[in-house]
């Protein structure tokens, strides 16, 4: 039997797409902040459990006897250690991450009030309640101090304060970093001695400071007062002598008959 090659192509096309099987997811990367947190997960997993060590200080025992004390961690009775004792070497409870309860009640009996057996001392019930937020690598030491006031009524004179102190399990490593790695340039490419080498483009220079423009006064010519004289155009003395003589002679050589201008006798 035989196939068209159209039919063999679609075989064989169907053959790699089954062989390849579904597409895998495509890897992503985790952003800066998740890889922060896995390395502080990463670091805190290698750390100790957190600890809790219980401390009593209280008053002084020759005016002051305990006569009960109750000191439970969580609900389970827990050893108190003494101020001394509160180092590096200090075992205390073991505990996992997160809130923890200490709960502590004491009772004191002060000196006797008389010589008689039955008079006895003022008695202190002393109770206290500490929450601790615990976390690996650390140490948590929950102080209890009785403190006492003279001054203060008898049923006063007693009060417990109470702190919480963290310490390192381990310390700290403070040594230098390593120094950071070389970077590696790229080498420079060769240059033939034919090749003209640009130089250098040199910085372009600063500009001159501007100069504050300061006005010049210009000196005005002071205004001079030309003294204007009116000058009268008078007619000469002689010119009218002149003109009529002038005339007369004009008149007497229009008046002269043709004969020379000599003027005879008239006629009687």
């Amino acid at each position: 039997m035989a196939f068209s090659p159209a039919v063999l192509v679609l075989a064989l096309a169907l053959t790699m797409v089954l062989r390849a099987g579904p597409d895998a997811p495509p890897a992503t990367r985790q952003t800066p902040e998740a890889e922060v947190d896995a390395l502080l997960a990463a670091t805190v997993a290698k750390s100790p459990l957190a600890e809790v060590v219980v401390v009593v200080v209280g008053p002084d025992p020759k005016l002051y006897h305990l006569e009960e004390a109750t000191l439970r961690l969580d609900g389970t009775p827990v050893r108190a250690s003494s101020a001394t004792e509160v180092g590096p070497l200090a075992q205390g409870r073991a505990v996992t991450d997160g809130e923890h309860v200490v709960t502590a009640r004491f009772v004191y009996r002060g000196q006797a009030l008389g010589p008689l057996p039955w008079e006895e001392g003022p008695k202190w019930k002393l109770p206290a309640r500490v929450t601790v937020q615990a976390s690996r690598g650390l140490r948590f030491i929950v102080r209890l101090t009785v403190e006492t006031n003279e001054r203060a009524p008898a049923g006063m004179r007693l009060s417990l304060s109470s702190d919480v102190e963290p310490q390192m399990l381990r310390a700290v490593d403070d040594g230098p970093l390593p120094p950071p790695p070389v970077p590696h340039l790229a080498p420079a490419p060769a240059v033939s001695p034919s090749a003209p080498v640009a130089a250098a483009p040199s910085p372009p220079a600063a500009p001159a400071p501007k100069k504050k423009a300061t006005k010049k006064k210009v000196a005005r010519p002071a205004a001079t007062s030309v003294p204007t004289t009116a000058t009268a155009t008078a007619p000469a003395a002689g010119s009218a002598d002149a003109l009529a003589e002038a005339t007369a002679r004009l008149k007497s050589a229009l008046a002269a008959p043709a004969d020379g201008g000599v003027a005879g006798e008239a006629p009687h």
